[in-house]
């Protein structure tokens, strides 16, 4: 079922953009090679918080301007029931605001905020369950041509839910099959790899004091942090499992900023967000 890896391309796609006056549109597309049932969560709950999308469908739905603490996710594998392999939000196709059961891939988003900008991300903070890309539909932004602005966010290289990737202590077997990968904080739940009590601060939590550092190839190739020799190399290859396979998300709470893009409309506050999945 996840044999299909969504690296870092993107597709185009022309979706009509019909969004009510005061809205931001976000265009879902399900790039899978088989159905999703995607969650959404915010400040304001649009589309009863859930629907059905047929692998290749694509969905434009419309939020409110400032729409904020905005998360879209995929439920994978659900029953009649609706019972779910990743991402379960109860029994119904709506989640009515609740959210997924991790682990999940996020898709995040605080619309028109510090600055009247958009700020928007993917996290895996709460582990994995599918690839998923932001993309900033051309001819709706504006851009002021920095580094971290109206960037493509997300994507992965590899299928984290992958017995050759996702180490035997992260994984989520369902029905004999590997259908997410858990982050250490999900995985563990103790202060030093959830960034809390006397860990809750940068200085005092960072991937390199973890037992097993499993963030520490994305602090090489992501934040400037050099490898400086072979030896070194071969210690960090075992635990570079999150950005290793994902190498632009949010994993974990003292990350680099660099996972976090910006951005702004021209007609509009926001501009047309796209979220793929796979």
């Amino acid at each position: 079922m996840f044999a299909t890896v969504a690296v870092l391309s993107v597709s185009v796609i022309v979706a009509a953009a019909e969004c009510g006056l005061g809205e931001a549109c976000i265009e879902v597309y399900n790039k899978c090679q088989f159905p999703i049932w995607p969650g959404i969560q915010g400040s304001t709950l649009v589309e009863g918080g859930g629907f059905y999308l047929a692998a290749g469908q694509i969905k434009t739905i419309g939020v409110p301007n400032g729409w904020s603490d905005g998360q879209i996710w995929a439920r994978t594998g659900c029953d009649g029931n609706f019972n779910c392999d990743t991402g379960f939000c109860g029994n119904k196709l709506k989640c009515e605001g609740r959210g997924g059961e991790p682990p999940v891939s996020l898709a995040e988003f605080n619309l028109t905020g510090a600055g009247g900008q958009d700020s928007y991300h993917v996290s895996m903070f709460d582990g994995y369950n599918l690839p998923v890309l932001i993309v900033v539909v051309e001819g709706t932004y504006r851009t002021n041509g920095g580094q971290y602005d109206c960037k493509v966010a997300g994507g992965c290289l590899k299928n984290l839910a992958n017995k050759y990737v996702c180490p035997p202590e992260l994984r989520v077997v369902k029905k004999g099959m590997i259908v997410g990968c858990k982050s250490a904080c999900l995985a563990y739940n103790t202060d030093q790899y959830c960034c809390r009590g006397a860990h809750s601060t940068s200085q005092t939590c960072s991937s390199a004091d973890w037992t097993r550092n499993y963030h520490a190839l994305f602090k090489v190739a992501k934040c400037g942090l050099i490898v400086t020799s072979a030896r070194h190399s071969t210690w960090l290859r075992p635990f570079q499992v999150f950005l290793d396979a994902c190498p632009n998300v949010h994993s974990y709470v003292n990350d680099c900023h660099e996972s976090t893009l910006f951005c702004r409309g021209i007609e509009h506050p926001s501009p047309t967000y796209r979220v793929q999945f796979c």
